[in-house]
């Protein structure tokens, strides 16, 4: 079978200029855990509700863009790819969700769950922030710049070690 028939057609989207907190709020309303990014009609990003509990122990949601801990240039996928591709992927990249974009424009987007396969990273619910210091956006800007380590391939895909 195709992606397309799993995909969830013209999905709910973010800026990268819109808070954290619009995101958090989005997420939380429509029940869902991720939200592709577009600039435009340009889809630049991908925020999810992982990347979001990462953050918003250091920074107010509302004081912090999406495009500061959204996951750039994040690995999608065609219509015309089969499921079973899809899910390979998922889990080399240990992502949860894959764009699904044709001839440059997102089209969809398609999810562990619609495959019927395991989330990468389980969540815990929700947790009250633990006391961190504050960190400022322009540091997490700072984090974020390309070629750094935060933007690396490789600490996105990760090996996981089964404990059987």
């Amino acid at each position: 079978m195709l992606v397309e028939v799993f995909m969830t057609r013209n999905p709910v989207t973010i800026r990268p200029r819109d808070s954290a907190a619009s995101a958090l709020a989005i997420l939380k309303n429509r029940k869902i855990r991720r939200l592709p990014v577009l600039d435009g009609r340009e889809l630049v990003g991908i925020v999810s509700e992982y990347d979001l509990r990462r953050h918003l122990n250091l920074t107010p949601a509302d004081l912090l863009p999406v495009e500061v801990v959204m996951t750039r240039n994040p690995v999608q996928i065609s219509p015309q790819q089969t499921a079973e591709h899809a899910a390979m992927v998922m889990k080399e990249y240990r992502v949860g969700a894959l764009p699904v974009v044709k001839h440059g424009t997102l089209v969809g987007i398609v999810c562990a769950s619609d495959l019927m396969v395991d989330e990468p990273r389980p969540l815990p619910e929700w947790e009250p922030a633990a006391a961190n210091p504050t960190i400022h956006v322009n540091d997490l800007y700072a984090l974020r710049r390309p070629g750094s380590a935060v933007l690396s391939l490789a600490n996105r895909k990760g090996t996981r070690k089964d404990s059987k």
